[in-house]
């Protein structure tokens, strides 16, 4: 089973460079567990539409690196299908 550490290392090869902030890694380790927007902005102490932004940019340029569209709904099932159990690039 591929774990939120797993999969950011997948995104982070598969993103250009410079793609992912902080705020973005943050926004992927607390969706990859199923945090809401607001919670995640609530304990990270941003601003939810902040946070919203953050997510809705990553959701994006996953999208293009995997030419298909990125969702917060479907990032995890994707991820999971495209790359579990393999080696990556």
């Amino acid at each position: 089973m591929m774990t939120s550490e797993e999969a950011l290392e997948v995104v982070e090869r598969i993103l250009p460079p410079g793609t992912l902030t902080s705020v973005k890694v943050l926004v992927f380790q607390h969706s990859w567990n199923g945090k809401e927007y607001r919670a995640i902005a609530k304990e990270a102490g941003y601003n939810e539409c902040y946070i919203r932004e953050a997510g809705a940019q990553l959701w994006r340029s996953l999208s293009e690196a995997l030419q298909e569209p990125v969702k917060k709904k479907n990032f995890r099932s994707l991820l999971k299908q495209k790359f579990s159990n393999r080696t990556v690039m």
